[in-house]
């Protein structure tokens, strides 16, 4: 990739992303460096989150659901 794609690439990811400055709202994830992902996830208002962490797939007080890169793979093929 040559560094005019690689611009034109960095230009279109700012276009369909947005910034956000995430608000602390979850304290207790099993690794407490995670705390963010859910954070984030309830701030905006995600259906799920992707992980293969072992440890977030198998909390019991997850307030999103998480799912593994394979489930998400085979529900949303990328072509």
């Amino acid at each position: 990739m040559d560094e005019k794609q690689a611009n034109n690439l960095i230009s279109f990811i700012r276009k369909v992303t947005y910034s956000v400055t995430e608000r602390a709202v979850y304290g207790i994830s099993p690794d407490p460096e995670d705390n963010y992902l859910f954070d984030l996830a309830i701030q905006n208002n995600c259906v799920f989150i992707v992980s293969d962490d072992s440890k977030l797939l198998h909390f019991k007080l997850k307030p999103v659901p998480v799912h593994t890169t394979s489930w998400f793979l085979k529900k949303f093929p990328v072509s």
